[in-house]
């Protein structure tokens, strides 16, 4: 659960012959006793984050490359490591730390609205939309997205009560189709 950080202090080929340059800086991951040359300085020694399926971590790419997992990420690109990819996590050379990202666990009463839903197909951030999500159901709110009001209790009717509706935007349920300003009553 532990990795080096190296630096390359002039150009020269590594024992994985591969070739660096000059202020290059690489991460060695192999277990074991570890000898750096003397073209090679150790920057710092590496911990893994523990990735638990109620915690994962939000990652930055500090510019392009491909990742440990083999997806390329672009600059600037934010995404969650969570326990589905690894067990454990440990930053490569261009990934930043934003933080680590609690599960949110919503019961069979609660609801929350999402602002600015990720697209599941195409990872794409939907802005300005709104996503409904109910209990019982646990998910983490991937980087750009945020709750609306926090977790929210559902409203239960007594048999002499009724909810007073009006639709903030295009909506479509089991009766009707309500356009923006649409008032009923449930």
């Amino acid at each position: 659960n532990q990795a080096i950080k190296l630096r390359a202090r002039k150009k020269f080929t590594d024992e994985g012959d591969v070739e660096r340059i000059a202020g290059e800086e690489w991460i060695v991951r192999t277990v074991g006793a570890y000898l750096p040359g003397v073209d090679e300085e150790i920057v710092e020694t590496l911990n893994a984050f523990i990735l638990t399926d109620k915690k994962a971590i939000q990652l930055e790419a500090t510019r392009t490359f491909v990742d440990v997992l083999g997806k390329e990420r672009k600059a600037g690109e934010h995404w969650l490591v969570t326990i589905d990819d690894a067990e454990t996590h440990i930053p490569d050379v261009y990934e930043k730390v934003i933080g680590e990202v609690n599960i949110t666990t919503l019961n069979s009463r609660q609801y929350a609205i999402v602002l600015d839903p990720v697209d599941t197909e195409t990872g794409q951030t939907r802005m300005g939309a709104r996503e409904l999500r109910k209990g019982e159901t646990s998910f983490f709110l991937l980087p750009g997205e945020r709750l609306e009001s926090g977790i929210q209790a559902v409203h239960v009717l007594d048999s002499e009560e009724a909810l007073l509706l009006r639709a903030r935007e295009l909506y479509e349920d089991s009766e009707e189709v309500r356009q923006p300003g649409d008032r009923w009553m449930i």
